[in-house]
């Protein structure tokens, strides 16, 4: 039986004390003075000296006398000080890993087939798995230290923080939820699922993801590294928890822009494509690389991805995908099929025998030719075998449904008119590409650079260099266009 060593580290960063070497701290103006019975211990003077017999101090500039039990120099001689104790920081020692084996006897099994003991847990390390001496961790960004399940490693990876509160991950739909640093992937039937890292990759098979760096080759079941082409295992989703009715309609949604909301106690902030995305902070920093953002009073720090204040710094936190608005919910869920007739959410809609429309249960689904069925995306429809074939597997096809009359048509007097038969989203503004088509710049009231290919926020001036520029001051980078929808406006 393998034997396991663990060894603890601690790095404390604290504003405004004496900091003692063993993370504890005293009051400022105070001092850090060792004792070998309890580690350090405080004295109640700046820049004290500590006497010999580790229990008193005196002032800076005197000395301890031990026969009176005073603090003497050439003028004064004062009583001394009894030392008090020192304060436990506010965040705990974060743990060092240790390196898995191959030890048949330990019980805990790690992905790779190494294991860990019992009551540890097996995290993801620099390399490859790593055990964590408690039994539910989280594995630090270093890929060397955990901190117990409830905190989150610090910058330097190095103490642990209890969180505020335990967060999870909203899907799209609004209501399906993720644990935290999981990711929400669709799955075949219309639903979400889990992924279990954050930023995965969801595979188009709709069952498996791959880490983040990496793309799925659902032929052969593996994860391909973009940058080393390294084979990995694809990863398993499991359903995603939807949430009770009680805790969607507790408290009230923050509306971002007509359909578009967060939830109650985050903050709406723009994201790259010039949509909105959440920030689990209330009156939260939006920070200007449009994908993460800081608890308020707070600085974004972009070369530490970290935020700060005065007292020291904490990780910056990513957004998360925006909700559908619970007022409007019901116009813009519908999927349009043409000006009057729409599809529910999470369909496709599909030409019929008369040339009318159907509704196909899938998202993204692919119309047979029979016009009668449909299959899932990324699949074929096998008439002859009455199955959507991709390769791996066949299915049985999907019969449509029938279509319902679009609940959103009154929603496009909001549409942004370029001309009588394009417009654009609102929100946008309508500009003319290389190909002198009507194209959309997804901000409001935007300035259309001169290359047609590019614009800028209101207010700014387009450069060449590809950014935008106000007052000489601030630089942004410019916003690519994307072709306006044709007769859209026709049914206004």
């Amino acid at each position: 039986m393998q034997s396991w060593a663990v060894v603890c580290w601690v790095l404390v960063v604290l504003v405004g004390a004496d900091e003692c070497p063993d993370g504890g701290r005293c009051q400022e103006g105070g001092t850090c003075c060792s004792s070998p019975a309890d580690g350090f211990r405080c004295c109640p003077f700046d820049q004290a000296e500590c006497c010999e017999d580790h229990v008193h101090c005196c002032p800076a500039d005197t000395s301890c006398h031990t026969a009176t039990s005073s603090c003497v120099n050439a003028t004064v001689s004062i009583p001394w000080a009894e030392r008090v104790s020192a304060e436990r920081p506010s965040v705990s020692k974060s743990f060092r890993m240790i390196r898995s084996s191959m030890d048949e006897d330990s019980e805990n099994a790690c992905p790779d087939l190494s294991r860990c003991p019992a009551e540890f847990s097996c995290l993801k390390a620099l390399t490859k798995f790593g055990c964590c001496p408690v039994a539910k961790g989280i594995s630090c960004s270093d890929g060397i230290h955990c901190c117990p399940e409830g905190h989150q490693c610090s910058i330097d990876s190095r103490s642990c923080v209890k969180k505020e509160f335990e967060s999870t991950v909203l899907c799209n739909d609004g209501v399906s939820e993720c644990p935290n640093g999981m990711t929400c992937c669709e799955t075949a039937d219309g639903k979400w699922g889990c992924c279990p890292m954050p930023k995965a990759v969801c595979c188009d098979d709709k069952e498996h993801c791959c880490a983040e760096g990496t793309t799925c080759d659902t032929k052969n079941m593996k994860c391909i590294s973009t940058s080393t082409k390294e084979q990995l295992p694809m990863w398993a989703k499991f359903p995603a928890r939807r949430r009770a009715d009680w805790e969607r309609q507790k408290g009230n949604d923050v509306p971002c822009n007509e359909t578009a909301a967060c939830p109650d106690g985050y903050t709406c902030c723009k994201t790259k494509d010039g949509g909105w995305g959440c920030c689990h902070h209330k009156e939260a920093v939006c920070c200007k690389d449009f994908e993460h953002c800081c608890p308020k009073g707070t600085t974004c720090n972009l070369p530490k991805k970290s935020c700060d204040d005065d007292l020291g710094s904490v990780p910056w936190v990513e957004k998360v995908p925006t909700i559908p608005r619970k007022d409007v919910q019901l116009q813009v869920k519908d999927v349009p099929c043409d000006g009057t007739t729409g599809c529910p959410d999470g369909t496709t809609c599909c030409k019929t025998q008369q040339g009318g429309w159907a509704c196909c249960p899938l998202t993204e689904a692919v119309c047979c030719e029979d016009h009668l069925h449909c299959c899932p995306k990324g699949q074929k429809c096998n008439l002859a075998a009455q199955t959507c074939d991709d390769g791996l597997l066949s299915v049985p096809l999907a019969k449509k449904i029938p279509s319902i009359p679009r609940k959103d048509v009154q929603l496009q007097v909001k549409d942004v008119p370029c001309d009588p038969t394009h417009a654009c989203p609102d929100g946008n503004t309508c500009c003319k590409n290389t190909a002198d088509i009507w194209a959309c710049c997804p901000l409001p009231e935007a300035v259309c650079c001169s290359d047609r290919i590019h614009c800028c926020p209101k207010g700014y001036t387009c450069t060449g260099q590809g950014s935008c520029l106000q007052n000489s001051k601030l630089n942004w980078h410019n916003w690519n266009l994307f072709f306006a929808d044709k007769k859209k406006t026709q049914t206004l």
